[in-house]
């Protein structure tokens, strides 16, 4: 399906998610490549469905199409996942990526009538993805366990606030699951601390969240343990 034109949002390419202008015309290489109608696709001889706004495609296509390392393709594709942009299904030998909000920027006054069989699929696997993901939380200044996150994040300097607070919260929230409130937010009041103190970047609040540096602010922010050299009382 390589027919037609595809729309973009004015000012996409001021998203802090793309580090230079191939990851930019990569996500529009994904774009235009993705399905504009439901349709078919043979991997490894079955057939599988393709939703309206996705595609089948492998890390070694993207890699030989951008002249990247696989390790390459396979960050960028985490980090548009992270920014809720796409979501990736490894289920079948060829990766399968939904682009997220392709009909909000995709609709057109000739599918609108249609809009709701055209969508069929893509919402199928959506309530997949709630099933398995859960749906991101909605922010809220009522929200002390957030509110007390994000102030103590942002009074870092450098704090690299660049991901969406939605997606910042639904991690927060699977944080203070995990390892409990009080766990969470003190270990990132003591990371903000010592990042002002040394004057250091912080980590993207996603990175620090899923990687559960809260956990070991002192390493995290780059504070290296003093030891006592035992030998000078001998």
């Amino acid at each position: 399906m390589t027919d037609g034109w595809f729309k973009v949002h004015r000012g996409w390419m001021d998203n802090t998610v793309f580090k230079d202008d191939k990851e930019r015309i990569c996500w529009l290489w994904l774009i235009e490549r993705a399905a504009w109608a439901d349709t078919n696709h043979f991997v490894c001889g079955a057939m599988h469905s393709v939703p309206r706004g996705s595609l089948f495609v492998t890390y070694r296509e993207i890699s030989k199409r951008f002249g990247w390392s696989l390790t390459k393709v396979q960050n960028f594709l985490l980090r548009l996942q992270n920014e809720d942009m796409i979501q990736y299904d490894k289920r079948t030998k060829k990766g399968h990526i939904t682009i997220c909000n392709y009909d909000r920027y995709q609709q057109t006054k000739d599918n609108i009538q249609n809009n709701k069989e055209t969508k069929t699929g893509t919402l199928n696997k959506k309530v997949r993805n709630k099933e398995e993901n859960s749906v991101c939380p909605s922010v809220s200044e009522n929200d002390l366990p957030w509110v007390s996150f994000r102030d103590s994040y942002q009074s870092i300097p450098k704090s690299n606030w660049s991901s969406k607070d939605e997606t910042i919260l639904s991690w927060l929230t699977k944080s203070i699951q995990k390892d409990g409130e009080e766990v969470v937010l003190n270990g990132t009041a003591e990371y903000a601390r010592l990042c002002r103190q040394q004057n250091r970047p912080a980590y993207n609040p996603v990175k620090f969240l899923r990687e559960r540096k809260y956990l070991q602010p002192k390493a995290s922010a780059g504070v290296k343990e003093e030891r006592t050299d035992f030998r000078m009382f001998q």
